[in-house]
This record gives structure tokens, C-alpha cells and sequence, in this order.
């Protein structure tokens, strides 16, 4: 069996031109293309060819985040093969105040499976990837 991270890219590839399912996928993913903490302080927001929008509770985060904005992007081509090549940090002040919150529930939660309507996408190991993807970013939701 494949790591998920091998997989990520096929799926990518394959919702070519369907930018709203891109930025799902990104979603689902942002913990590991940034980590923990910057996670929680941090919203992938649109996907828009090669940019992607992204909020910050202020302007220090997005100065601090624009010094990081390669290492982002190479991380972003890395595992989900995206294309981009620009980040855009808009801030959000409502962000500032929600993101300690959001590390003490996510530290609480325990993921829960999604059933999905995925017969679409023929490659089982695939399909098996994008149900369980679908299924971490459902629960972050909760």
C-alpha cells in the first residue's frame, strides 16, 4: 500500500480545473504542509490557478508568514503537485481569537470516518485516499 502522500498528487492532477475540490484537498492537508501551530492561526481560503489565498489574524502574521512563503509553496508542490506559485495573506482579526480554541478542540476530538460518494474515482487505493482525506477535514470542521 501506498502513503497517502504518493497518492495526494494523482488526485490533484485529476481534479485539474476543479478549483473548489482543490481547495478542499488543500484544506484537508494544511496541518501538514505547515504544522501544528501555524495550522490553527491559519485558513486556506481560494485556490485561484497558481495563488492561494490564505487569512491571518494580523498584520504581524502575515509579514512573519510572507518570510515563510516559499518554504510554504514548495511544500504545497511537494505533496499535492498544485502549481502554485504565489500566496496571498488577507487578514482576519476573527482568526486571532479563535485559533487557541481551535488547538484545545482539535486536541480533544478523535477523528471519525465518512462515508462518501466516491464511486467515481476507480483506483481503489485512491478512492480509499480521498474517503479518509474527506474524512479528517469533515471532523476539523465539527
Amino acid at each position: 500500500m501506498k502513503p497517502i502522500s504518493a497518492i495526494l498528487p494523482q488526485l490533484c492532477r485529476q481534479l485539474s480545473g476543479n478549483e473548489k475540490s482543490k481547495k478542499y484537498l488543500i484544506s484537508a492537508v494544511w496541518r501538514s504542509i505547515v504544522g501544528e501551530p501555524l495550522c490553527f492561526c491559519t485558513q486556506p481560503v481560494e485556490y485561484c490557478g497558481k495563488k492561494l489565498v490564505i487569512k491571518v489574524p494580523s498584520a504581524t502574521w502575515r509579514k512573519q508568514l510572507t518570510l515563510l512563503q516559499s518554504e510554504i509553496i514548495k511544500r504545497l508542490n511537494e505533496l499535492l503537485d498544485s502549481g502554485i506559485t504565489n500566496l496571498e495573506f488577507q487578514i482576519d482579526t476573527q482568526l486571532e481569537s479563535s485559533y487557541p480554541k481551535k488547538a484545545l478542540d482539535q486536541a480533544q476530538k478523535t477523528p471519525q470516518p465518512v462515508k462518501l460518494p466516491l464511486k467515481g474515482i476507480l483506483d481503489k487505493e485512491l478512492r480509499d485516499s480521498v474517503e479518509l482525506v474527506a474524512s479528517l477535514y469533515l471532523n476539523r470542521l465539527k
